[in-house]
Order: C-alpha cells, then sequence, then structure tokens
C-alpha cells in the first residue's frame, strides 16, 4: 500500500523493522507471487524502484511472480517505462559491499516468462517502441542457436504487427 502510493518512508520503516527481524520483508512475496519490487513497477514508482534495487541488488532482481515475471517483464509488458526498466536491470555499486561493481544484470534479459517470454518479446508485443528499443540494444541475441533464431523471427513479426519501425 505505500509502495503504490509512494510513501516511501512509511515503507521504509516496515522493511527495516522486519529486517532487524530477520525476516526480509523485501523478498516477501503476495499470493500471487509478487514482492513490493513488482508493486513498486507496476505503480510506475521510479524512485522507489531506485531504492528497492539498492536494498535487494540481485537477488530481488531476479524475483519471478506466479506466472513467470521479473520486475523487468512486467515493465516491458505493462508500463513501457524505459526509466523503470534501466532501474531495475542496473544494480548501483553499494559502497559497503566489497567489488560490488555497478552494471547491467545481463541475464535478466534472458528470464523467460512461464509462458516462455523474454522482455524483449513482450514490450514489442504490446508496441512499445522505446522500451523495445532499449531491450533490442541490452539484450544479446546469438544468432548461432535455433531458439535465438525463433525469437528474432517473432521480434520481427511483432514490431512489424505493432508498427515499431527503424533501426
Amino acid at each position: 500500500m505505500y509502495i503504490e502510493s509512494g510513501e516511501w518512508d512509511e515503507a521504509k520503516l516496515i522493511l527495516k523493522r522486519d529486517k532487524d527481524k530477520n525476516d526480509m520483508a523485501i523478498f516477501s512475496t503476495s499470493s500471487m507471487g509478487r514482492t513490493v519490487l513488482h508493486v513498486a513497477v507496476i505503480a510506475g514508482r521510479e524512485d522507489i524502484v531506485k531504492k528497492l534495487v539498492k536494498r535487494g541488488r540481485h537477488e530481488l532482481v531476479k524475483m519471478k511472480d506466479n506466472r513467470g515475471y521479473t520486475a523487468l517483464a512486467l515493465a516491458a509488458e505493462l508500463t513501457g517505462n524505459t526509466n523503470i526498466a534501466k532501474c531495475t536491470t542496473t544494480i548501483p555499486k553499494t559502497p559497503s559491499l566489497h567489488g560490488s561493481e555497478p552494471g547491467l544484470v545481463q541475464d535478466l534479459f534472458f528470464l523467460k516468462t512461464n509462458d516462455d517470454e523474454i522482455p524483449l518479446l513482450l514490450a514489442a508485443a504490446k508496441g512499445h517502441k522505446e522500451m523495445t528499443s532499449y531491450l533490442y540494444i541490452s539484450t544479446k541475441l546469438d544468432d548461432k542457436t535455433d531458439k535465438n533464431f525463433h525469437n528474432r523471427v517473432l521480434l520481427l513479426t511483432r514490431c512489424i504487427t505493432a508498427e515499431i519501425f527503424g533501426k
């Protein structure tokens, strides 16, 4: 509730209280399997998404809901918000963690939903042009495997259907 309405201070108090109990609320899930990060993405709360990613790091951004959707997949399909997608795919450097480097979490681009869809294909299917472009540049589809060939053909078909033309 606090996450959806953008009340970070209140949400942070709950997360801190639960952290002290070793019951990491940030990783808790709803009956639909959604984390607070999933909720923040759907609500379009970019500022909160950044804070949650910084706290939950790789583990949180890779969590899937009951349909197999990561926060990135939800952003790709439901919102088309490229800024939020960038927040979920880039882990910021944390001074307290030795050797922690910022950068893209490459495998996020290939985590499939239960319907065998990657975020790039979800964005193209919904006609989110900017999101599709960002995910296309970030997703390294290797031409050498049959599965990626299938993804490329499906991507082309979806882009034509959604009238996403360009580079």
